[in-house]
C-alpha cells in the first residue's frame, strides 16, 4: 500500500505543479505593426493588410484570440478575418477585394476602417473583454471615366451623313474590358430642349457606334450632345458635352460673263451659274428662282424674277432702254438674290457695271447752254471780223495821208 502511494504520490504532485503553472499564466496580447499598402484606393483594387502581434493565454480556463474587422462610414462590419488564437508570436497578411465588400458611395467616395481587434474571456466566467488595438482608415474611390468622340465634326450641313463613334476609357489604365455592356444613355438638346434621346450598349472596345439623321436629329443651329454614364461599379456617374452646328447648305455662284464697262446703248448682259455641295458631291441650283435687282444711285429702278436653267445657269441680257438714270449716275447696283430653301442657305451676289458718259442724255439745260455757247462764239467772231477791218482801213488811211504831205 505504501509502495502504490509513493508511486502515485509523484504523479499527484506533477498534475497540482502543472496547474499551478497553468494558473500562473495571464492574458496579454502585444501589437507589433499593422498597416495597410496603400491610404486611398479605386474600386477594382484590392486591399492589402500586414500585421504582426504576440498572443499569451491561459488555454485551460481562458479563451482569446484576435481578429480584423473593417467597418464603413456608417459603422456596419463589411468584412472580418478568421479568429487567430495561436500562442506565441504571429505575422499575416490578407489581400481583400474590394468590389465583393459591397461599399456604398454617398457622396462620391466612402472611407473604411480597419480595426485590429483582440477578444478574451474566462471559460467559468463568459465574461468578454474586447479591445481594439488600432485602426487603420483608408478612402476607397471611384474611378473617373474619360469619353472620346472619333473623328467627330462639331458643324455639319442640312443633308450630310454624320456617324457618331464613342469611346469611353481611363487613360490610367490600358484594360477598359469591364466596360463591356454598359449602357450609356444619349440626349440631344436644342434651345433648352430634349429633341432626342435613346440608350446605347457599350462594346468589347469601350465604344458606341451609331448613325444620326441631321434632318431628323437635329435642329439648325447649335446642338448640344450629352452622354450620361450612371450606376456604374467602378466609376463616378459622368456626363459628357459636345456641341454641333447644324447649318444649310452654301450655294455658290460662278460668273461666267459680265461687262464691268458699259457702252452707248450696249445691253447689259450677265451669265451666272448657280450650284452647291452635298456630302462632296456638286449639285447644280437648277430651275430655281433668281430676284433681279437694279439700282441706279440706291434707288430701286428695276425688279424681275428670273429661272435658272436645267444646268443651274442664269442667262440675263436688257436693253438700256428699261434703265431709268439720274442725270449724274456712272454706276448700276445689278443685284442677285436667292430666297434659300429647307436645304439651302440665302445666298446674294451683287454686281456693279460702269456706264459710258456717251450713254447719258443730254439734259435740257445743257442743250441751251450748249446752244449760248455757239451763239455767243458766233458774235465774238463777227465783231472779231469787224475790229480787224476797221483797224486796218485806219491803217491804210493813215499811210495815204503821210504821202500827200511830203
Amino acid at each position: 500500500m505504501k509502495k502504490k502511494f509513493l508511486l502515485i504520490f509523484p504523479f499527484f504532485i506533477l498534475i497540482i505543479f502543472s496547474n499551478f503553472i497553468n494558473f500562473g499564466h495571464c492574458f496579454f496580447c502585444n501589437l507589433y505593426y499593422f498597416n495597410s499598402n496603400k491610404q486611398g484606393y479605386y474600386i477594382n483594387e484590392n486591399i492589402q493588410i500586414n500585421a504582426s502581434w504576440e498572443l499569451d493565454y491561459n488555454q485551460y480556463n481562458e479563451i482569446a484570440y484576435i481578429q480584423i474587422q473593417i467597418f464603413d462610414c456608417f459603422n456596419n462590419i463589411v468584412w472580418n478575418s478568421s479568429e487567430y488564437d495561436e500562442i506565441g508570436f504571429s505575422e499575416k497578411s490578407w489581400n481583400i477585394n474590394i468590389i465583393n465588400l459591397n461599399v456604398s458611395f454617398t457622396n462620391g467616395s466612402n472611407t473604411l476602417f480597419i480595426k485590429f481587434f483582440s477578444y478574451y474571456y474566462q471559460i467559468s466566467t463568459m465574461d468578454m473583454v474586447i479591445t481594439y488595438l488600432e485602426t487603420i482608415e483608408v478612402e476607397i474611390m471611384k474611378r473617373t471615366l474619360l469619353c472620346e468622340l472619333i473623328r467627330f465634326k462639331n458643324q455639319i450641313n442640312i443633308g450630310e451623313n454624320l456617324s457618331i463613334t464613342a469611346r469611353f476609357y481611363d487613360k490610367l489604365l490600358e484594360d477598359n474590358s469591364f466596360l463591356i455592356n454598359q449602357s450609356i444613355l444619349f440626349n440631344i438638346f436644342s434651345n433648352e430642349s430634349l429633341i432626342y434621346q435613346l440608350n446605347y450598349i457599350i462594346n468589347e472596345s469601350g465604344i458606341i457606334k451609331f448613325d444620326l439623321f441631321p434632318h431628323e436629329h437635329l435642329e439648325l443651329g447649335k446642338n448640344i450632345l450629352v452622354f450620361i454614364v450612371k450606376n456604374n461599379s467602378f466609376y463616378y456617374d459622368s456626363m459628357f458635352f459636345y456641341e454641333i452646328f447644324l447649318e444649310k447648305n452654301p450655294v455658290y455662284v460662278d460668273i461666267i460673263g459680265f461687262k464691268e464697262d458699259l457702252g452707248k446703248k450696249e445691253d447689259l448682259k450677265i451669265k451666272l451659274r448657280f450650284y452647291y455641295f452635298q456630302n462632296n458631291s456638286l449639285n447644280t441650283l437648277n430651275n430655281h428662282c433668281i430676284r433681279v435687282m437694279i439700282f441706279n444711285n440706291k434707288s430701286l429702278t428695276y425688279v424681275k424674277n428670273y429661272f435658272t436653267d436645267q444646268f443651274g445657269f442664269l442667262n440675263l441680257s436688257l436693253s438700256q432702254e428699261i434703265f431709268v438714270f439720274n442725270e449724274d449716275c456712272e454706276l448700276v447696283v445689278i443685284e442677285f438674290f436667292f430666297n434659300g430653301t429647307l436645304l439651302l442657305e440665302n445666298k446674294t451676289l451683287t454686281l456693279t457695271t460702269r456706264l459710258s458718259l456717251s450713254t447719258k442724255q443730254n439734259s435740257p439745260f445743257q442743250y441751251n447752254y450748249l446752244l449760248f455757247v455757239i451763239f455767243i462764239s458766233i458774235i465774238l467772231a463777227v465783231l472779231s471780223v469787224a475790229v480787224f477791218n476797221y483797224i486796218k482801213k485806219r491803217k491804210e488811211k493813215l499811210l495815204a495821208d503821210i504821202t500827200i504831205k511830203y
